[in-house]
């Protein structure tokens, strides 16, 4: 950033070094686009970096590892994995049945009956 203010600023220092150092036909405005680019590739770089020094600060206040913070992760996935087993639906059960909460095979079902089952008359 230092670089491309000063490109603007002292113009004229700045045309004379580049053509000393990088010849005639490099003039300033091509390498005012350059530092911008690597500028702006240094910038998007260090977003991830920074993400991962701030993801550590919190694992220090924490008082965890990372190696502890992958395991614990870890046994969470695995606790989510065996809740999902345990609730999934039996082969008998189509997607209908289970909004209704009727299996195919119940005798319950049928054409001419409502979803709920027969009517029963209260007395």
């Amino acid at each position: 950033m230092l670089v491309l203010i000063l490109c603007f600023v002292e113009r004229r220092r700045f045309s004379a070094e580049i053509v000393s150092k990088l010849g005639s036909s490099f003039s300033l405005a091509p390498f005012i686009i350059v530092v911008a680019v690597c500028t702006l590739l240094a910038m998007v770089a260090t977003l991830p970096v920074a993400q991962l020094f701030f993801f550590h600060i919190l694992l220090i206040k924490k008082g965890i590892s990372t190696y502890d913070y992958i395991i614990a992760l870890r046994e969470q996935d695995q606790e989510q994995e065996q809740l999902a087993v345990g609730g999934q639906q039996s082969p008998q059960m189509s997607q209908v049945s289970s909004f209704t909460g009727l299996s195919s095979t119940s005798p319950q079902m049928s054409a001419n009956q409502p979803v709920g089952g027969p009517l029963h008359k209260v007395d």
